[in-house]
């Protein structure tokens, strides 16, 4: 369900709809984040940490490659048939296959990435910190870091420094929640939660005066910073206990939210085509929302449908489905 729901937003994002939705959903990424600690949490040991890796980065690194190769290409052909431009330069192709700016979206692909590269580190510890105050503590330092890092300039200073180490520190934070949110009961832990919230509070009070109007979080998104992060810290951890008081019962509902959930990285990559040429020819944003969201899950549901039939014969087909 939460992966449904981030997705969704995600998506959401990409339509241009109203600057107050907009600045709203902005915990679409950190709740996918938060899902994989979630995930995560109940192996306390990764018996071989290079397979991990290996393992992980074929899962998001053979579905982005194949796509990017697929659509980059695509548009050449057209743009050749057509008498056209190629819409994207020589760098935007070389920084999306390292999952940079590039041709946009790709970037998140790195978020997950990175989390998966430290996830050893992050389960370790997050079982070495028993203490509630201590790893409360924790998470506000990792929030602060970007800042402190943005703020001194450190960041402008060092590519590696802004576009791959405060990201794994920010959304590290927000990892690390999710595995030690993944044993509680529900609504246990809520005194850390009123901690993030007062924490959020005073730094959107520090904008306030600093700024004279309250902070919008998309602007702290790139690199993730305190604000950004403990507002998806705060909703993650809301939507969690929240989807836990609820259950599906077997239907279409059901079948369909499990369908969106365990295959987001497709439906997220077939949903940037449309994101590109739709443009403004659907005028209003709900309107191209429902339009990209649904071709994207008919075209991931279509691409698994044929990859299920030669799933048996070769085991690397199962790395292009989910």
């Amino acid at each position: 369900m939460l992966r449904f729901i981030g997705i969704s937003c995600i998506i959401l994002a990409h339509v241009a709809a109203p600057n107050w939705i907009y600045q709203w959903r902005t915990f679409d990424v950190p709740l996918m984040v938060f899902v994989s600690g979630l995930v995560l949490a109940n192996k306390t040991r990764i018996d071989s940490v290079v397979k991990y890796w290996i393992k992980r980065s074929k899962r998001l690194l053979i579905p982005v490659y194949l796509f990017l190769l697929l659509y980059i290409g695509g548009t050449y052909l057209f743009s050749v048939a057509n008498g056209t431009n190629m819409p994207f330069t020589d760098s935007q192709i070389i920084e999306s296959f390292f999952l940079l700016e590039g041709i946009g979206y790709v970037w998140i692909i790195r978020v997950f990435l990175l989390i998966a590269i430290l996830a050893p580190l992050y389960i370790r510890l997050a079982l070495d910190v028993h203490k509630k105050y201590i790893f409360f503590m924790l998470i506000i330092l990792f929030s602060l870091i970007p800042d402190a890092a943005i703020h001194l300039g450190f960041a402008n200073e060092s590519f590696i420094l802004r576009e791959y180490i405060l990201y794994a520190i920010g959304y590290g934070a927000v990892f690390l929640v999710g595995l030690k949110s993944a044993s509680k009961q529900i609504w246990d832990g809520w005194r850390e939660l009123l901690g993030y919230v007062c924490i959020f509070i005073l730094l959107c009070v520090c904008c306030l005066y600093r700024n004279g109007s309250l902070p919008l979080l998309s602007v702290y998104k790139f690199p993730p910073q305190s604000l950004f992060i403990l507002y998806g810290v705060i909703v993650s951890w809301l939507l969690w206990n929240v989807v836990r008081l609820f259950s599906f019962s077997d239907g279409m509902l059901k079948s369909f939210i499990l369908f969106v959930g365990q295959n987001t990285i497709w439906i997220y990559l077939f949903h940037i085509p449309f994101v590109y040429y739709l443009g403004e020819q659907v005028e209003q944003w709900w309107l191209r929302f429902i339009f990209i969201y649904v071709i994207s899950i008919i075209l991931c549901f279509s691409k698994n449908k044929v990859l299920d039939l030669y799933l048996e014969r070769y085991s690397w087909v199962s790395y292009l489905k989910g």
